[in-house]
């Protein structure tokens, strides 16, 4: 009696069978690139929107600790240091928070806005602005405002000196001149004029 043969199934392969073609491997490679390339630009443009989102509500605590310190002091002390009206804020100062250093620009302007039948004394109120520049690139200047009014209602005795710049040969308003007050009780003062070519001093 014969002994059985083992019997073995040898598969013959084509060499174009054999693993994954280079024409394979480079769309595979493309199709990658463009998903990771959809993924990133999602996610700078999440890390542009935080980024944003916290430069402007950082920028709004800045101006509020600003109006704060603004409430809080008397008015004959609300204004400007050197700026009209003088006071003891600081015009132009440069605050870190949260490691952003951001430049603050604060102004103080008085305002016109008597009650009816009251006294019109030019300042019956201070605007105080505050301008938050970031220094992420790109980022737009943040500016905010508040009215601040006195404790008690100006005095008639209380006077102001309403400066117009204006054109001499048309009389056309000139915003942005600058006005020097050289004599009086609190001179020197200087500031520059308005869109309408006004400037007020107290």
């Amino acid at each position: 009696m014969a002994a059985d043969t083992p019997q073995v199934n040898v598969r013959h392969t084509d060499d174009e069978d054999e693993g994954f073609s280079i024409l394979e491997v480079a769309i595979a490679g493309a199709i990658f690139m463009l998903v990771s390339l959809g993924f990133l630009t999602m996610m700078f443009a999440a890390v542009k929107t935080y980024s944003s989102a916290r430069d402007r509500t950082v920028s709004q605590q800045v101006a509020g600790q600003v109006f704060e310190q603004a409430r809080q002091l008397s008015w004959d002390l609300l204004g400007v240091s050197g700026g009209n009206p003088p006071g003891t804020l600081l015009g132009t100062q440069t605050v870190t928070v949260g490691g952003l250093s951001m430049t603050v620009v604060t102004k103080v302007a008085y305002v016109d806005d008597p009650v009816p039948n009251g006294i019109s004394t030019g300042a019956n109120y201070k605007r105080v602005t505050v301008t938050v520049t970031s220094p992420v690139a790109g980022e737009p200047p943040y500016s905010a405002e508040t009215l601040i009014a006195p404790p008690k209602q100006p005095s008639l005795n209380t006077g102001v000196i309403r400066v117009y710049a204006v054109e001499k040969f048309d009389s056309a308003a000139i915003p942005g001149a600058s006005v020097q007050l050289k004599t009086g009780p609190s001179a020197t003062r200087s500031d520059v004029t308005d869109v309408s070519g006004s400037v007020t001093f107290a």
